[in-house]
């Protein structure tokens, strides 16, 4: 992509705040999505997300800040006139159409040619797995085929930017699974750049580029899936991506004094240790100062919870290797993977 399209399709989005009568709702938001990028919304629902991406969307007004593309200032721009794909969890088709005349709607609507309409359908039918349904209707086909049919839509005017709100949210775990791969390799392929909502964790992990973390209208963090994960930087982040043991800076210097070189300089409780359980070794040990009281077995490991001087440890072992409710065990937790969160 050439340097020129590149900035036509970068999404910038600065200092956003929205209230709803009078109570606010999202708090200076500043997020930018360059060219091809893929960016998953992430947080627990009421976090502001939704609202987020409906702003972005033009479907609602914010009360101050920027939505840019391109450098444009898209305030009083209407949405049907931002070049955006919008592809909602209710898949939103129109019931009396078929799928073919679905996807090229928006075409057809923007005065394109039946020629050119009928091709692009065509080709995105191809692309999404859809091309024997092409005459069917919504009712006709299952909720993963529609929201099929719902991403061909909003792909078919060539969006500047593909605004995804939970859409896989409405199905099954299986097909869940493979619909947001088959989304993946087709933004992948595609380059289009993306914000899509989640509240699913791994949902954010498989797709996004870079997660934005949203937590009571705030963008808590924002970086790489492994970024997010491996290193969070406040109690929000680390307790809502993954499991975590949270150990503040008087127990650690008790029990785990190892895990103190790795803490940022300041107020020391302004900060917590954040441990993972793969970064945690518990050894059968009589005489050690952990004991067992539950193990999940999770499929390729097991999750054990082990009482450790007052604190609830979270430690991943192979099933093979687990040990028994109530036995006692020594801990070693690796200072290296150790990540100090703000509280």
């Amino acid at each position: 992509m050439d340097a020129v399209h590149a900035d036509a399709t970068r999404l910038s989005v600065d200092s956003l705040g929205k209230s709803f009568d009078g109570v606010p709702v999202l708090h200076d938001i500043s997020l930018h999505a360059q060219a091809g990028e893929f960016i998953c919304l992430l947080g627990p629902s009421g976090c502001g997300k939704t609202t987020l991406l409906r702003i972005i969307a033009g479907l609602e007004d914010a009360s101050s800040g920027t939505v840019r593309l391109g450098g444009r200032d898209l305030a009083g721009v209407p949405a049907r006139e931002r070049g955006f794909g919008i592809v909602f969890q209710s898949y939103s088709l129109f019931p009396t159409m078929t799928v073919a005349q679905n996807v090229g709607y928006g075409m057809r609507i923007r005065g394109a040619s039946g020629q050119a309409v009928s091709s692009r359908v065509d080709e995105l039918l191809g692309m999404t797995g859809m091309a024997g349904h092409a005459g069917r209707l919504p009712w006709q086909l299952s909720g993963g085929q529609q929201q099929r049919v719902a991403m061909a839509r909003a792909l078919a005017v060539n969006p500047s930017v593909l605004l995804l709100d939970e859409p896989f949210s409405a199905l099954d775990a299986r097909v869940r699974v493979q619909l947001r791969g088959e989304v993946h390799a087709l933004q992948r392929r595609l380059r289009v750049p993306t914000l899509m909502v989640t509240h699913d964790q791994e949902e954010a992990l498989v797709l996004a580029d870079r997660v934005a973390c949203m937590n009571e209208g705030r963008i808590e963090q924002v970086g790489t899936p492994r970024e997010i994960y491996a290193r969070p930087r406040t109690r929000f982040v680390a307790s809502f991506i993954g499991a975590s043991t949270l150990l503040d800076t008087a127990f650690v210097r008790g029990y785990a004094p190892a895990l103190l070189e790795g803490r940022p300089s300041g107020a020391e409780n302004a900060f917590e240790a954040c441990v993972r359980p793969e970064d945690v070794r518990l050894d059968v040990d009589p005489s050690g100062d952990a004991r067992v009281v539950d193990i999940q077995f999770l499929g390729s490991v097991a999750r054990v919870t082990a009482q450790w001087h007052g604190k609830l440890l979270l430690v991943d072992m192979h099933p093979s290797r687990t040990p028994a409710p109530g036995d006692m065990a020594s801990v070693w937790v690796d200072p290296s993977h150790c990540t100090w969160v703000t509280t």
